[in-house]
């Protein structure tokens, strides 16, 4: 509680496959790669964090021999990091709510290769190149965010059908994506549970951009 990480050659702070610990109030900035790092760490939960001016990411959670799984992520905020703002890879079922994520160049919130079923409830991202990003994997939630992104305020891509059936939906809900080229931009995707509904789409080019789409449902 109440340290500060900066300056250092890799990353601010780093959890190597420990559980059932808290990081509260702690500050990252301007380290290497990344502010708040749990590889292979399940059960943590991060409150009132900071991580900025970092060289890849604020916040990562990854499989390392194993996945980081069931971590929560509550009122954290990421900012002007050079890769995205909160990422996370081969890991599943962590909850995110109420984190901010802006300016960070790639994008607010990524979850990618083979993540599952991540919940991310009200949330905001803004001022990257997308929003929020889920690349492969299934059954991740996203609703009730606020998501604005230069090209788009969600990237979904290369998901396919052998990812999931009606027990993994990935779900994009009561939304309000505004002031991007797309709001939903859809890349190479072939699963039928996937589901777009009762989102608010404003000053955009086209609510969803849709490349490679066959059997998404969008209501």
């Amino acid at each position: 509680t109440n340290n500060i990480a900066y300056n250092n050659y890799e990353n601010g702070f780093r959890l190597d496959i420990p559980k059932n610990n808290i990081l509260t109030n702690n500050i990252a900035y301007s380290n290497k790669w990344n502010g708040f790092v749990l590889a292979g760490s399940e059960n943590n939960v991060l409150t009132s964090n900071t991580a900025y001016d970092h060289g890849d990411t604020g916040f990562v959670l990854y499989g390392l021999y194993i996945g980081a799984h069931n971590n929560t992520l509550t009122s954290n905020i990421a900012y002007n990091n050079l890769g995205s703002g909160f990422a996370v890879y081969n890991s599943s079922r962590s909850i995110f709510t109420n984190n901010t994520a802006t300016k960070n160049t790639n994008s607010g919130f990524v979850i990618y290769h083979n993540s599952r079923s991540h919940t991310l409830t009200k949330n905001t991202a803004t001022g990257s190149t997308y929003g929020f990003v889920l690349d492969s994997g299934s059954g991740n939630t996203i609703s009730s965010n606020t998501g604005q992104g230069e090209m788009g305020a969600v990237l979904i891509k290369h998901i396919n059908g052998s990812e999931g059936g009606n027990n993994m939906q990935t779900t994009i809900s009561n939304n309000d994506f505004a002031l991007s080229q797309f709001g939903v931009n859809i890349d190479n995707v072939t699963s039928s549970a996937i589901q777009i509904s009762q989102n608010t789409f404003s000053a955009s080019v086209a609510c969803v951009n849709a490349i490679k789409l066959t059997g998404t449902t969008v209501m």
